[in-house]
């Protein structure tokens, strides 16, 4: 008996689930954030060192700090820039501030599933701040003019408290109270 099912088991290649798959993909992610997430777990972003191993670009340079590297890794979290990003997100979700990698990042992701409204926000934040600096990285790529960190910043916090307040049931606590300041 035919069903979308029985079609999309027997078109789809079975493989192992990854250990990052619910850090990026969960129910309360916004989807092309997750898109963006995901499309980095599998070191698809079109970063500059990709283009610069094809010959399309002469040498890299970082849009943000300036330096002579950009993957992934340097691009989200060792980049002077986007680590103050960082800094400043995990002080306003009461987080230890370190120095991360990528993997690190991942792995660290796995420890904030379930229901609690903390891992929710954890996880939105990261997604949130991933597509935000892509995206900021993206129009910087095509001459748009940088912005300060805190303008970034200011954005991941305007979508994160726009989303965690459209939570169904969210009670005003000490603990989500700047959630529902912008």
């Amino acid at each position: 008996m035919f069903s979308i099912r029985s079609a999309w088991d027997f078109l789809r290649e079975r493989r192992p689930e990854v250990e990052w798959y619910r850090s990026v993909w969960f129910a309360k992610a916004v989807p092309r954030h997750a898109f963006i997430l995901w499309l980095a777990t599998r070191g698809a972003l079109l970063t500059q060192d990709k283009f610069f191993a094809y010959g399309s670009i002469p040498a890299m340079r970082c849009v943000f700090c300036g330096g002579d590297c950009e993957d992934i890794p340097h691009l989200f979290f060792e980049c002077t820039y986007t680590f103050q990003v960082w800094s400043t997100l995990l002080q306003k979700c009461r987080l230890h501030v370190r120095r991360w990698s990528w993997e690190d990042t991942i792995r660290w992701l796995g420890h904030f599933h379930g229901q609690q409204l903390r891992g929710w926000v954890v996880r939105i934040m990261v997604v949130t701040a991933i597509y935000v600096i892509w995206r900021d990285r993206n129009a910087r790529m095509h001459g748009d003019s940088p912005h300060p960190e805190s303008v970034i910043i200011h954005d991941i916090v305007l979508i994160l408290c726009n989303h965690v307040n459209s939570f169904s049931g969210l009670v005003l606590s000490p603990s989500n109270r700047w959630f529902h300041q912008s």
